[in-house]
């Protein structure tokens, strides 16, 4: 859903010195806008930011579309909801892919 894929990908910062990963929502520094393993300063990826997450939306909606359009493909096609705990969509995709 692309109002929850929003929301997670704009939570998304780094360490612009270690580039140890944090999300605001699922992983937290201890201290606001600065990294628990340096100390250094947390920054968004450039493509992370409200108008990148858009435009990328609008590319995958693109792109996906023709694929669920040909009706010769050969494509395994898994559809899951994605509002849930990010362990339960992990445990549906190792389960589809077998």
């Amino acid at each position: 859903d692309d109002k929850e894929s929003f929301r997670r990908i704009s939570a998304r910062y780094h360490c612009e010195d270690c580039l140890q990963d944090y999300n605001m929502i699922y992983k937290k520094p201890k201290e606001t806008g600065f990294c628990d393993k340096c100390g250094g300063k947390l920054v968004q990826r450039r493509d992370d930011t409200p108008e990148y997450i858009l435009k990328r939306q609008r590319k995958f909606h693109q792109k996906t579309r023709k694929v669920f359009q040909d009706k010769n493909h050969e494509y395994k096609i898994l559809e899951i909801n994605s509002n849930r705990p990010i362990e339960e969509i992990h445990k549906d995709i190792v389960s589809f892919i077998g």
